[in-house]
C-alpha cells in the first residue's frame, strides 16, 4: 500500500516544468516511433484503425438510437480499453522491442531476451482494464441519477463532495480541494455537468496512463505499493506526455485504437528516460531482475533531466 504521505500532500513531482518535458517526450517520441515499428505491426496499427472506425460508427448508431451515449461514456478510452484486451501480447511485444532497441543506443551490451505474460497475467490485465473504465463511469451515471430530482444548492454541494473525494487519490488533499473549488466556481458559468466530465476527464486520464505502463509492470515486478510510488514520483511528466495521446484519443475516437497501440511505442522512449537502462543479459520478467527493480521506485533524477529540458529550449535554469 502506498504511503499515506502521497495521500494527504500535494506530490512533488506534479509541477509544470515536469508535465512540459512530458509533453515533449510524447512530441519527440510519436515522430519517431514508425523506426520501432516492423512491417507486421504497421499492418496489425492499420486493422486497428479499421476496426476502430467500425466502433465508432457504432456508438454513433447507439447514439441515434438511445440518445447521447457520450454523455456517460467515453467512447475512445474504451476503444483504447477494448485494445488492451484484444493485443495484450501484441502491446507487450512492441514496448520492450522499442524499450530494448532505445536502452541498446544508450548502452550497447545490453541483450534483453523477452518473457511473454502468461496467460493469467493477460486475463487479469483485461479485467483490470476494463474494471477501471466501469468504475469511473459507472459513478458518473449513478451521480447523474442521483441528481436528476435535485436542484439549486443541494446538487452543486453533492457535486462539490463527490468531486473531492474523487480527485484527493489522484492528486492528494490540498490539490483535490483546490481543483473543487475552481471547479465549483466554474460550474456557475457553464454547467454542473460540466463539473462532472472535467472529474471523470482526470479519472480516465489517469486510466490511461496505467494502461500504458501495464506492459512495463508487467515486466518489471514491482508490488501493488511500489507501483503507486513509481507513478507519484514521475506524476508530473506522466501526466504530460499522457496529455496529448488522450486528447488524441478523447476527441477523435475512431482513430483511438490505433493511437493507443502506436502510444506504447512512445511509451518506451517515456520509460528510456525516466529510468535506468536495463540491465545487461537479464531476462525480461525474470527474478533475475529483482535487484535492478528495487533501484527504480524512486525517481533520483528529475531535476537533472528538467534541467537538460529547459536547457534544450533556451530556458534559464
Amino acid at each position: 500500500m502506498a504511503s499515506p504521505i502521497f495521500v494527504s500532500r500535494r506530490p512533488t513531482s506534479l509541477n509544470l516544468e515536469a508535465g512540459a518535458m512530458g509533453v515533449g517526450i510524447a512530441l519527440t517520441s510519436s515522430a519517431r516511433s514508425h523506426q520501432f515499428l516492423t512491417a507486421a505491426e504497421h499492418a496489425l496499427a492499420l486493422k486497428a484503425a479499421g476496426v476502430s472506425v467500425g466502433l465508432h460508427l457504432l456508438f454513433r448508431g447507439l447514439s441515434l438510437a438511445v440518445g447521447d451515449v457520450e454523455s456517460v461514456c467515453n467512447v475512445g478510452v474504451l476503444v483504447a480499453c477494448l485494445t488492451e484486451c484484444a493485443l495484450t501480447s501484441q502491446l507487450d511485444i512492441l514496448f520492450w522491442n522499442s524499450l530494448c532497441k532505445l536502452s541498446t543506443q544508450r548502452k550497447p551490451s545490453v541483450v534483453q531476451l523477452g518473457v511473454p505474460p502468461s496467460r493469467l497475467q493477460r486475463r487479469r490485465r483485461r479485467l483490470e482494464a476494463l474494471a477501471r473504465f466501469a468504475q469511473a463511469h459507472l459513478h458518473k451515471a449513478v451521480l447523474l441519477l442521483v441528481l436528476y430530482p435535485m436542484s439549486g444548492h443541494w446538487e452543486r454541494a453533492l457535486v462539490g463532495l463527490w468531486s473531492y473525494t474523487q480527485l484527493q487519490s489522484l492528486l492528494g488533499q490540498q490539490l483535490a480541494a483546490g481543483a473543487t473549488a475552481l471547479l465549483s466556481l466554474a460550474s456557475l458559468r457553464f454547467s454542473i455537468l460540466w463539473h462532472i466530465n472535467c472529474v471523470c476527464h482526470l479519472w480516465t486520464l489517469d486510466l490511461c496512463i496505467r494502461l500504458l505502463l501495464a506492459p512495463y509492470f508487467g515486466g518489471v515486478h514491482f508490488t501493488k505499493g511500489e507501483q503507486d510510488i513509481w507513478i507519484q514520483t514521475r506524476l508530473g511528466v506522466l501526466h504530460g506526455f499522457v496529455l496529448l495521446i488522450y486528447i488524441l484519443i478523447a476527441r477523435f475516437p475512431y482513430i483511438s485504437a490505433p493511437v493507443f497501440y502506436i502510444a506504447h511505442a512512445c511509451t518506451a522512449a517515456l520509460i528510456d528516460r525516466v529510468t535506468d537502462p536495463l540491465p545487461e543479459n537479464d531476462t525480461i520478467g525474470s527474478k533475475d531482475m529483482s535487484r535492478w527493480t528495487a533501484t527504480q521506485v524512486l525517481w533520483l533524477n528529475e531535476r537533472e533531466l528538467v534541467d537538460a529540458a529547459r536547457a534544450n529550449v533556451g530556458l534559464p535554469e
